[in-house]
């Protein structure tokens, strides 16, 4: 019901012309700047049709148009050296900042998202697992993705016979995956678990011994990521590059030489290719504490990003920035997210962070 009111309200602002008037006003009369950080990930070309895919990719070809159109207008477009020179008071902003991001480095950040990108003159941050660009391992969630769509029903109760956790157990006997909603329940399910343990492995190798290795080794068009050559060409084509470790471990669990271990490979190997260091740093799944930031710091990044979300101003923990997930926002409800966030920079940041769970 709180939902359906709020979508109402989003919708009757727009219509009505409320939330333009107030941002031309803002643009006009107001005294203080932010940058806003999006985070985006797998870009496929079209909407994905399946219930699993659905699950891979938070947007598609057409809502990152709609998107990136309407927030360029409003907002100027940065990189992260930008937002450095901005934080460190060497930047002048003549609007609201817009960092726009892309976790993971998959293909699609090149062929769909760049052409958008590029139209409209907004650069482009990626965060790069380096791992998997040079061994070309799937990553543990592709490969859940994969067993799940192609899993037996019988197949899939006889897990029961292993020795699995109970928490596995119990979603075994929840769901029957005779439906593409079971099949997707069951999906996000275990994919919660399993981002929760120091490894994955274990658990994710006992589900996917009832598949064959042909399916659970496929890659869908959607989760194909980027090679080495892709990211040179695209160093000249408006695009950034940063790190997001080397292998995507949850970081926290992690030893502090471990973590160190982490970011160094994967700045070295960066560094090697593209020669160029990287200044930023994305924490896989988000996840960190202020072992975790102390550890990016002394490792020599500049930035460091996290899934909370926020805006960013200069008083901003630089190891601890906010980014924003808009998923597949409809026009009204980015004109709304303009207005939360243009409204925001004026709170205290106790109530901008509940002012900002409108926005989502």
């Amino acid at each position: 019901m709180k939902q359906a009111l709020l979508g109402f309200l989003k919708r009757a602002c727009y219509l009505l012309g409320l939330v333009q008037i107030y941002l031309l006003i803002e643009r006009k009369l107001g005294w203080k700047r932010s940058v806003v950080s999006l985070c985006y990930h797998s870009i496929p070309a079209e909407a994905p049709t399946d219930a699993i895919s659905m699950l891979e990719g938070g947007n598609c070809r057409a809502t990152l148009d709609a998107q990136i159109n309407i927030l360029s207008k409003w907002l100027q477009p940065i990189d992260d050296s930008t937002l450095l020179g901005w934080l460190n008071r060497k930047v002048t902003l003549n609007r609201d900042g817009l960092l726009i991001t892309f976790d993971d480095g998959y293909k699609n950040n090149q062929t769909v998202a760049g052409p958008i990108l590029k139209n409209y003159g907004v650069p482009g941050l990626i965060f790069i697992p380096t791992d998997s660009i040079t061994s070309r391992n799937l990553f543990w969630w592709t490969r859940l993705s994969n067993v799940m769509r192609h899993i037996d029903p019988t197949a899939w109760k006889k897990l029961t016979d292993h020795e699995l956790p109970d928490p596995v157990l119990k979603i075994i006997a929840a769901e029957d995956l005779t439906s593409w909603a079971s099949r997707k329940r069951a999906r996000r399910q275990l994919a919660i678990w399993l981002d929760r343990q120091d490894s994955p492995e274990p658990a994710l190798t006992t589900i996917e011994s009832t598949t064959s290795r042909k399916h659970v080794e496929s890659t869908p068009k959607q989760m194909e990521v980027l090679e080495w050559d892709d990211l040179s060409l695209m160093q000249n084509d408006l695009f950034c590059f940063g790190s997001h470790t080397h292998t995507h471990p949850r970081l926290t669990k992690l030893t502090d030489e471990a973590i160190q271990d982490e970011l160094g490979t994967s700045c070295q190997e960066l560094f090697q290719r593209l020669k160029q260091r990287p200044i930023s740093l994305a924490y896989p799944a988000g996840d960190f504490d202020d072992r975790v930031a102390n550890c990016a710091k002394t490792a020599g990044f500049e930035l460091a990003f996290t899934t909370l979300a926020g805006i960013i101003d200069r008083q901003s923990d630089r190891m601890q920035l906010p980014r924003i997930y808009l998923g597949y926002s409809k026009p009204h409800e980015i004109y709304f997210f303009l207005a939360i966030i243009n409204l925001v920079k004026y709170f205290p940041r106790n109530l901008a962070g509940r002012l900002m769970k409108l926005a989502r």
